[in-house]
């Protein structure tokens, strides 16, 4: 019992120190940072396991495990919208992590950027950040349409509103009224491959594929580079 207490709080002076190393590049306390002889080469790499997203009813679920022997002062969420620019969305304080087991952490982030996509990363506390993981969030409302990426210049999706599954119609035109590509859904999207068709522009419609229901007829333009 007492060897296992020591093992799960010797960790404090990893925490000590990266504590200290913050304080260094913060306040610039030089005389101290010296004396200590802490600095940036210290910082203790952290070891992330199954660090993965996904969608969920009210946003955007993250999971992550930190395998043994991986040690942090709290944990802060990123997000981006460019994979650039990241902004704080939360924090898990505290000491995380452990030297005798494995943790698995979870964050909820319910404000995803919709009709975007998010881009998240983990700092430890200063001892390391995560890879980057992004996921989409297409919001559709009735009569609206997403397309992404656009302009299309390999394949694109096409999302539509179709809560209850029903057959729906594409009809590809080009700028003559020709009709070159139709399909058949019963998905929330179309996919479309832009290698027959040329650089230019293009119209489509989306109806119900049994010719009924005009009022959910919609029509679009589509780029193609």
């Amino acid at each position: 019992m007492g060897l296992n207490i020591w093992m799960e709080y010797s960790p404090f002076l990893k925490i000590i120190e990266m504590t200290f190393t913050k304080y260094c590049k913060n306040l610039s306390l030089v005389g101290l940072c010296f004396f200590m002889n802490f600095n940036s080469s210290a910082q203790i790499l952290t070891a992330v396991d199954d660090f993965s997203i996904f969608k969920i009813e009210n946003g955007i679920y993250l999971k992550w495990t930190l395998t043994t022997g991986s040690i942090c002062n709290g944990i802060q969420i990123y997000r981006s919208t460019d994979s650039v620019i990241f902004l704080q969305i939360g924090e898990i304080p505290g000491i995380c992590g452990s030297s005798i087991v494995s943790r698995s952490y979870t964050y909820i982030d319910n404000n995803p950027v919709k009709n975007k996509t998010n881009y998240y990363r983990l700092d430890f506390g200063g001892s390391g950040v995560s890879e980057i993981l992004s996921l989409e969030i297409i919001d559709i409302q009735n009569g609206e349409i997403q397309i992404r990426p656009h302009p299309v210049i390999d394949k694109a999706s096409i999302y539509f509103n179709n809560d209850k599954n029903e057959a729906f119609q594409l009809t590809l035109y080009n700028l003559s009224g020709y009709t070159i590509y139709t399909a058949i859904t019963t998905e929330k999207f179309f996919q479309i491959d832009s290698e027959p068709y040329n650089a230019g522009i293009y119209f489509f419609s989306i109806a119900l594929a049994d010719g009924e229901g005009s009022k959910k007829k919609t029509i679009g333009k589509l780029i193609v580079q």
